[in-house]
C-alpha cells in the first residue's frame, strides 16, 4: 500500500492531504466502513475516487459471497468479514464523477459478481474494479515485500509517459505482467451496479 500510494503521490498529483491511509492494525472492520461511509459526505460530482485494497480475501462456495477480510477478523467467522456486496453499496452512493477500486486479495475477482440486479444508469459516471486475480488464491510474495500485482502495479505507474492514463491501460499492461509471472489472473472491467 505504502509503495503504491508514493507512485500515486510522486508521479500523479494525488494531493496528501486528501488521502487515507488505512494500514495493518488499524484496518478493521469498523474503520474500514467508518471511512467509505465518510466519503459519501467528503466527496461531490466533480471529485475522482482511487480506492487500492491489498488484504486478505474470503469466496463462500456455497453461498457464492465474496468478502473482503479485516486485519481484526475472527477465523472462519464470516461476519467479521465485509461482503463484497457491501463494497458495490459504497461504490454506488459515494457520488463520484470516477471511481477506481484495485484489490489485491485472495478471490477478489468475486467483486464482479456481487451487485445487484437493476437497470443500471447511463451518465459520464464510471465505476471500475481492477483485482489481482479472479476467484482464486492469489500469492501475497515474500514476507515483508511486494505481492506480484503490486509490483506491476507500482511498475507500470513508474515508468508510464503518456500524460493521460485510461485505466483499461493499467489493467492491460498490469494483467499481462503478472499472468507472465504468476498463474494468477487478474481481472478488470467496469462494475454493473
Amino acid at each position: 500500500c505504502r509503495d503504491v500510494g508514493n507512485v500515486l503521490l510522486n508521479r500523479y498529483n494525488f494531493e496528501a492531504s486528501r488521502v487515507i491511509k488505512i494500514l495493518n492494525e488499524e484496518a478493521t472492520r469498523e474503520k474500514i466502513l467508518e471511512v467509505l461511509e465518510s466519503l459519501q459526505d467528503r466527496l461531490g460530482p466533480e471529485d475522482n475516487l482511487l480506492i487500492y485494497y491489498a488484504g486478505h480475501g474470503y469466496y463462500d462456495r456455497v453461498s457464492k459471497l465474496g468478502y473482503w477480510v479485516p486485519v481484526s477478523a475472527r477465523m472462519s467467522k464470516i461476519p467479521d468479514y465485509i461482503r463484497n456486496s457491501t463494497i458495490h453499496d459504497y461504490l454506488r452512493t459515494i457520488n463520484t464523477k470516477h471511481t477506481f477500486l484495485i484489490a489485491d486479495a485472495c478471490y477478489a475477482g468475486s467483486l464482479f459478481a456481487s451487485y445487484r440486479g437493476g437497470e443500471g444508469y447511463v451518465d459520464a459516471k464510471s465505476r471500475w474494479a481492477f483485482t489481482s486475480g479472479n476467484i482464486e488464491k492469489v500469492w501475497d510474495g515474500e514476507p515483508g515485500g511486494n505481492s506480484p500485482f503490486a509490483k506491476s502495479l507500482v511498475y507500470f505507474l513508474s515508468h508510464y509517459k503518456e500524460k493521460n492514463l485510461p485505466i483499461n491501460k493499467i489493467v492491460e499492461e498490469v494483467s499481462r505482467q503478472v499472468m507472465f509471472n504468476t498463474n494468477q489472473n487478474p481481472k478488470g472491467s467496469p462494475l454493473k451496479m
